[in-house]
């Protein structure tokens, strides 16, 4: 995602209320550096994922901001670090190849259809291959706090919160369960 052309001249009074907020026009401040994911935006704010959506759609309500589907979040990570570096993708046989799942990049590897990619631990140890971590990313569920009491809401929350469901996950190589079941109100 990434703010909106170069300039744009506030006209609303709901974009100037948006902006009102520090943090709202901090994030704005920062997408008008470059483009960002919602997993960067909470790395470099210290914050949640869901906390930064929730005022990422604010500025995108506010038409302050446009929302990019990008392939992946592991390949907009790739291609920053490619420019960081001073590199085009035309230099890298194959870049322009792109798989949509970790098991599927895993699976070329293993066939030697490429000679490397990026993916997750258990995909890569799944086809026999050797990993080298390279970030870690965190995600949330998110729920509307109205439906959180809703009998189906608690009994999925109350299973992400178990022992047997966290065990599971810690014996997953490259996951974290240090936070899973924990909840979370986002203010607004």
């Amino acid at each position: 995602m990434g703010a909106m052309g170069s300039h744009q001249t506030l006209q609303q009074m709901d974009q100037i209320e948006i902006l009102a907020a520090p943090h709202r026009l901090a994030l704005l401040r920062r997408l008008m550096t470059g483009p960002a994911t919602i997993s960067q935006l909470g790395t470099a704010f210290g914050k949640s994922p869901a906390w930064i959506r929730y005022h990422i759609k604010q500025l995108e309500a506010a038409d302050l901001v446009e929302l990019a589907e990008t392939r992946t979040t592991t390949r907009v990570w790739l291609d920053q670090q490619i420019r960081h570096l001073g590199i085009t993708t035309t230099q890298i046989p194959g870049y322009d190849t792109e798989l949509l799942t970790h098991d599927a990049v895993a699976e070329a590897v293993s066939r030697d259809e490429a000679d490397l990619g990026l993916g997750i631990q258990t995909a890569a140890q799944r086809h026999g291959l050797d990993f080298i971590p390279l970030f870690q990313e965190r995600y949330d569920l998110m729920l509307d706090a109205d439906r959180i009491d809703e009998p189906a809401f608690q009994r999925f929350l109350d299973q992400l919160g178990t022992k047997s469901f966290r065990a599971t996950l810690r014996d997953m190589p490259g996951y974290d369960s240090a936070h899973t079941g924990d909840t979370q109100r986002v203010l607004v």
